[in-house]
């Protein structure tokens, strides 16, 4: 069972792009996508506003 005052912690868009095994910027270019598509600008960022 899972602590429930654990924070989610999330990965830069380079490391998941490094994970996927394509470039950061494809990565960051299909996010725009899908936040488009889902009409939800927020769905890949940080508190800052960055991927």
């Amino acid at each position: 069972m899972g602590d429930s005052t654990q924070k989610k912690q999330g990965i830069s868009a380079v490391q998941a792009a490094m994970k996927l095994g394509i470039k950061a910027v494809t990565l960051r270019k299909y996010s725009l996508i899908v936040e488009k598509e889902l009409n939800d600008k927020l769905k890949f960022r940080n508190k800052i506003g960055r991927l």
